[in-house]
């Protein structure tokens, strides 16, 4: 259980540091826009008064654009592979949980238990039949009478019932 609560920790934690990843390169891809917006106005302003201080604020303008689409790259790039992380702890968990509900215990003891129970019921029979038809007095057996019929077709029929719980 503590694996399981550690494990769903873990994973809200990733899913947290990647969706802060993704806006922190939101917000910076909206900066690199602006700054490349200001870069375009002034190499608009360079073309129409072509001076050094113009062409200057358009090369730092230039400069910062490209810088800050460079940061927002990378920031981008960060919080794909933190998104992945997160998606591969959500995905493992469900994986484990899957595997937990699945088969929990094991059905081996089926098989060996219905052939047992049936041929107990078999057997029942037969030596209740025979008992009879030698007049040979079986003990507890032969004072039942018919109900040996019964408890005979019963174990039988319990048999088919523990056969349905082989997977």
């Amino acid at each position: 259980m503590k694996k399981g609560a550690q494990a769903e920790k873990e994973t809200q934690k990733a899913i947290k540091e990647a969706t802060a990843l993704q806006r922190k390169a939101d917000k910076a891809q909206e900066v690199a826009d602006k700054l490349q917006a200001a870069a375009d106005e002034a190499n608009d302003a360079v073309l129409k008064d072509p001076t050094d201080q113009a062409n200057s604020r358009a090369e730092k303008a230039a400069n910062a654009a490209t810088s800050a689409q460079d940061t927002a790259g990378r920031l981008q790039k960060e919080a794909s592979a933190a998104l992945k992380k997160a998606n591969k702890l959500r995905a493992a968990q469900r994986a484990a949980g899957r595997d937990k509900v699945e088969a929990p215990d094991s059905r081996q003891w089926v098989p060996p238990t219905f052939i047992t129970v049936g041929l107990l019921g078999v057997l029942w029979l037969v030596v209740y039949y025979i008992s009879v038809a030698a007049s040979i007095t079986v003990p507890y057996l032969t004072d039942l009478g018919g109900w040996n019929v019964i408890i005979g077709m019963g174990l039988m029929a319990a048999s088919f019932g523990i056969a349905t719980l082989w997977k």
